[in-house]
């Protein structure tokens, strides 16, 4: 296809964040169900799986804080016109009350229902269709540098940490930013090795189970915990329903 139609064909298609020009299409050869309608017929490869999430995926997207009156309009921008006929319900799910200021609010509710619940979604998907074990992680760690404050652990920022990219003096590491990349190495080289990250001296991380909605917060020092953002998940998933 040529450019000039590619162009016209995305630009006809709606924005917000997240919600993409293209996506994997079901042809009938390369991929023939939905991947979700896969899963849940215990018809993908069953093998170890990770999913995880950023605390604050997009506030490098929103560095600047934004004024009171203009948080509907810019959260109904960035959620996309499929959710412009739940908007009243949505604002009243993320009241700028609620947090420190207008863009935490609007950071909080794009990172929860793209990704947050999103991951939760799809591990609990995979729990249910498959017994090989599913892991659940919840990165929280912001980089220490001054050149990214204000942005916390937003989207992609875990890499730097998992490559071993925290060098020089662009993001002058600290002692937790070190903790932390050694942390996710010895977690992610441990299940690539065996399917499993537990081990060494880390803290133990459990299992991903459906009632507990169990997770391993990734920080200098990790720890397990339960229900990442429960009432905000169950608030997205609700609002999908007919």
């Amino acid at each position: 296809m040529d450019v000039e139609k590619l162009v016209i064909a995305k630009s006809a298609r709606p924005g917000g964040i997240g919600n993409f020009a293209f996506y994997p299409h079901v042809d009938g050869h390369l991929v023939d169900r939905q991947p979700s309608a896969i899963i849940a017929a215990s018809d993908h490869n069953q093998v170890p799986f990770i999913i995880g999430s950023n605390a604050d995926e997009y506030a490098n997207r929103f560095v600047e804080e934004i004024a009171l009156k203009e948080y509907p309009r810019m959260l109904a921008a960035a959620l996309g016109e499929a959710t412009l006929p739940f908007m009243a319900q949505i604002l009243a799910a993320y009241p700028t009350s609620d947090y420190a200021s207008p863009r935490e609010a609007l950071v909080a509710a794009v990172t929860d229902r793209n990704l947050t619940c999103t991951s939760r979604m799809i591990a609990r998907s995979f729990t249910y269709s498959q017994s090989a074990p599913v892991y659940r992680y919840y990165f929280t760690r912001a980089l220490s540098t001054n050149l990214r404050a204000g942005e916390g652990a937003y989207h992609g920022s875990e890499l730097l940490f998992l490559f071993q990219h925290m060098t020089g003096e662009v993001f002058n590491a600290d002692a937790s930013d070190r903790a932390t990349e050694a942390a996710m190495l010895g977690y992610w080289t441990r299940f690539a090795a065996s399917g499993d990250p537990n081990g060494g001296d880390l803290p133990a991380w459990p299992r991903y189970e459906i009632a507990t909605d169990p997770y391993q917060v990734i920080e200098g020092t990790p720890r397990a915990a339960t229900n990442l953002r429960g009432d905000k998940c169950a608030f997205w998933s609700n609002l999908s329903r007919p």
